[in-house]
């Protein structure tokens, strides 16, 4: 059918435009609107521009927005870091120079001391006390030094143990190749730096050594103390009333069974008296229970 071609569908289905009509040709009021509300979509757009480029900058006039996105510069985080850094060094130096200082204030002296002893005057139990009331807070605090000294010193003793392990490795090596009769390899070894490596080994556990040195002051100290304390509390454990109160009070019956079977029967009597006394009371209790209950009932009788 000559009507039914594409061509003929395509040419009924263009619409018909007129001259003068079309998006292009607007009104003279819908363009107005249209420029406006486009102007004021660009002044919009310019207020959020430049409220980011403050905000970004640090110049922004509000004040609340000024703290609110307040952000440091580098510059003012790497001095914060180098103060940080500072500080830490500087208390780590006065922790060190405390651990070096003496431990322990020597017990005050008197220079009567002698004639007060004599006399028996003067009463040195408070001072005493006090003074291992100090030793033992600076006993504590000397732990505690040790303690972060050890953790402070551990990536270098872990440093030095692994070295230790991988020159012993080679020391073992170079045995079983010198015993092999391999000299070749040995020498390889050698030009592989294994010298270099012993030397180095060496060197770490000299280093090791002067860093355990405190550690094993503060060891030796508190070791001393301890044999000390021993050495006074062991004849105080083995004399005096408290001494005296636990034997009377750990010490094994003593006599014939005579004795022993009239204990027993006088602990019988006693316990059968309890059980007496206990009995009457529960009956006394159960009496004004029932009583109680006998005037609540009365009551609400006579209420009724």
């Amino acid at each position: 059918m000559p009507g039914n071609s594409w061509k003929n569908l395509r040419a009924e289905s263009r619409p018909q435009v007129t001259p003068g009509s079309g998006a292009t040709q607007l009104p003279a009021n819908a363009a107005a609107t249209s420029s406006a509300q486009m102007q004021e979509l660009i002044q919009q757009r310019q207020q959020l521009e430049n409220n980011l480029r403050n905000l970004v900058s640090g110049e922004t006039q509000d004040p609340r927005e000024a703290m609110r996105f307040q952000i440091p510069t580098f510059a003012q985080r790497q001095a914060q870091q180098r103060q940080w850094d500072d500080q830490r060094e500087q208390q780590r130096q006065q922790a060190q120079q405390r651990l070096t200082r003496s431990t322990v204030t020597p017990l005050p002296v008197d220079e009567n001391l002698e004639q007060n002893l004599r006399s028996g005057l003067r009463d040195f139990s408070q001072p005493v006390s006090q003074w291992m009331s100090q030793r033992d807070r600076e006993r504590e605090q000397l732990r505690e030094y040790n303690r972060r000294y050890r953790d402070a010193t551990q990536p270098l003793r872990e440093l030095g143990s692994q070295f230790q392990s991988a020159g012993q490795q080679l020391r073992d090596l170079d045995k079983k190749l010198a015993a092999e009769g391999l000299e070749d390899d040995r020498q390889a070894l050698r030009d592989a730096g294994m010298d270099k490596l012993l030397k180095a080994d060496k060197t770490l556990q000299k280093v090791t050594k002067v860093i355990d040195a405190p550690s094993q002051a503060v060891a030796k100290i508190d070791n001393f103390w301890q044999r000390r304390e021993q050495q006074i509390s062991g004849p105080m454990d083995r004399f005096g009333p408290y001494v005296e109160r636990s034997r009377r009070r750990l010490n094994v019956e003593t006599g014939g069974s005579g004795n022993l079977f009239e204990r027993m029967q006088q602990n019988r009597e006693r316990a059968l008296a309890r059980r007496r006394e206990q009995r009457i009371e529960a009956q006394r209790d159960e009496a004004r229970r029932r009583s109680a209950l006998q005037r609540k009932k009365e009551k609400e009788e006579n209420e009724a």
